[in-house]
This record gives structure tokens, sequence and C-alpha cells, in this order.
């Protein structure tokens, strides 16, 4: 028996988005029994729903969105390339990068370099988290190949992803660098910077959730638009 793959991207979106709203609320609960109530574990309710810590609940999910978008585009790349389409290679290296993605979201692997980039560039102020000075040259080398596949979508399709591309690149660097500019002054132990990592991270959801959406679009609408 085939195995047909049935995409409905509205009802993933809306599960997607209910299941950041409920983990923005734990989060937000988190932050309110850790500052207000002075503890910063509360029986490991805390940390284990706080959207800011790495190797909990939300970083899992975070994880999964990045997996699945990988996956997406991997079958999104072997449909153009049966098609014909020469972007299809592409498509291919998004999937592998989004893999990468994957991974470095599981391990924290860039937050593990920041000291050691901050020393390198001597940063500090909005680029008190230093890797996204890297993370900045890196949008700014592949942003002609990301316009290209993004021109080469319908409309609709590209609405989606330009508002996908906005919250997750304006959540992980823009937000990062307004907190980097706060955490230099006024240190990350306090209620302002609690709340603006946990809107980074909604936002970063909320962007994610929309990307699964817009890849699922293109699956179902336009799997082999060369």
């Amino acid at each position: 028996m085939r195995f047909v793959f049935d995409p409905r991207p509205r009802k993933t979106l809306t599960v997607l988005l209910i299941a950041t709203a409920i983990l923005t609320v734990f989060s937000l609960c988190g932050v309110y029994l850790k500052h207000a109530k002075g503890d910063p574990m509360f029986y490991r309710f805390v940390p284990v729903f706080d959207l800011d810590r790495e190797g909990n609940i939300p970083n899992w999910f975070s994880t999964l969105l990045f997996a699945v978008s990988a996956a997406l585009l991997w079958a999104i790349a072997s449909a153009r390339a049966a098609a014909g389409d020469r972007n299809h290679r592409l498509w291919r290296a998004l999937a592998v990068g989004f893999v990468l993605l994957s991974i470095d979201d599981a391990a924290a692997i860039h937050e593990s370099y920041v000291n050691d980039l901050r020393d390198i560039f001597h940063a500090g102020g909005v680029f008190y988290f230093s890797w996204v000075i890297p993370a900045l040259a890196l949008l700014a080398i592949i942003a002609p190949v990301l316009v290209r596949l993004w021109l080469s979508l319908r409309a609709r399709t590209r609405a989606v992803m330009a508002a996908a591309a906005v919250l997750v690149v304006g959540g992980a660097v823009g937000m990062e660098m307004i907190e980097g500019g706060y955490v230099d002054v006024h240190g990350h132990k306090t209620l302002t910077y609690s709340l603006l990592a946990n809107l980074e991270e909604t936002l970063e959801l909320v962007g994610q959730a929309l990307l699964v959406y817009g890849l699922l679009l293109i699956v179902r609408d336009e799997p082999e638009r060369a």
C-alpha cells in the first residue's frame, strides 16, 4: 500500500500556534513565580517551561519545528528535482541548513561560544550576545539565494514566508541585540530581561510555525512549480 501525504496547512498552523500560546503562558507563569515569589526553581516548574532555557520542553518544541521544516524542504527539493527545476539544489541546501539549525538549537552550540566571540570582537552593547555578528554576516551572504527561492513562489506563499522570516530573524537576531544592549547595562537577573527573552522566543516560535505552514502550502499547492 502506498502512503500518500495529505498536508493540512491551516489545521497544522492552528495546532502549532495553540502549542506556542500554551508554552508562552507557562513560561510567563514561571517568570512571575521567579520574580514575585523569589524562587528561581519553584519545584522545577520554572526551568522546565522557561522559554529562555535550553534542554526543556519549549527548547524541544523549537528543535522539532526546525527538524520538520528541514524534512519539508527536502521533500520540496525532491519534487522540484523531478520536475526539472534548476533551483532544486538550493532547496536541498536549505534543507541541510535547517538540519544544522535543529542540531544547534538542541545542543545550544552558538550560545556556548558567546563569551569567546565577545572577546574576539571586543563587543558590547547590542552585540553583547556576540554570536549575532557572524549570524548577520551569514544572513548577508545567503540573502540572494533566499530571495531567489522566495521569488519563485506564488504571491500568497511569498507573503507567509516573508512574515515567517521577519518573525524568526527579528526574534532570534533583532530581539537578541536589544536584550544584549539591556544586559550589558543592567544584567540578566531582572524582570525586564525575562520579559524581553520571553518575547524573543515567542516571536521565534510563531515564526517557525508560520514557516511550517508556508512549506506545507508549497507541498500542497505548488509541488512541481518550476
